[in-house]
């Protein structure tokens, strides 16, 4: 029974995306252990969605999560936004979390903007190249995506990519189409050169 179970949610997640490809005009491919695009955590026996919005490379796929099996809020789609080259300052930008500011875990830079460190944990190796990456330009950005989206995504910004995480996979193509806008104007923000202070 429980093998019918997790057979019938992966043939779901697999028509899913079979049906968004091409709304996305992306490459609907079987996963599998030796894929270029293969993830950590990447749901064994689904397909993922792969393609281009130029410049950027992009992919959509389901992780799995150990919480709440036998529910699809047990999954998160991942859409990936993979910037043209590395940033090189080991950046990790992610919504703030009130459980963790909470307790003081989870160290992170703040950057003297009220606003921008209230919403966003911010690592990387440097930061002084934080400030210096940070224009006004491309925190508005990153603000504005990450509002946009609070209902549907949680947004992360890293050195190769732009990425939102969204709860379950019961997503429209208009939903995903929405997030994908999103990431990707913030990709262009984050990888065009920092103009100088």
């Amino acid at each position: 029974l429980v093998y019918a179970v997790v057979r019938y949610e992966k043939s779901k997640i697999n028509g899913r995306m079979v049906n968004l490809a091409p709304a996305l005009q992306f490459q609907c491919l079987p996963s599998s252990q030796s894929a270029p695009y293969r993830r950590r955590f990447m749901l064994r026996g689904t397909s993922v969605l792969v393609g281009q919005i130029t410049p950027f490379g992009c992919l959509i796929w389901v992780r799995k999560s150990k919480r709440r099996a036998g529910s699809n809020k047990s999954h998160y789609t991942t859409l990936e936004v993979h910037l043209p080259r590395t940033l090189n300052i080991g950046l990790k930008i992610e919504p703030e979390s009130n459980l963790k500011s909470l307790f003081g875990l989870g160290k992170d830079i703040q950057i003297n903007d009220e606003v921008f460190d209230k919403m966003f944990k911010i690592r990387a190796n440097d930061s002084n190249a934080v400030f210096q990456f940070l224009t006004p330009q491309r925190k508005v950005a990153i603000y504005n995506a990450q509002q946009a989206m609070v209902k549907t995504a949680a947004l992360q910004i890293t050195d190769t990519m732009v990425e939102a995480q969204i709860h379950g996979i019961d997503m429209n193509a208009e939903e995903i189409i929405f997030v994908m806008r999103q990431l990707v104007a913030v990709a262009h923000q984050v990888s065009s050169p920092s103009p100088q202070r």
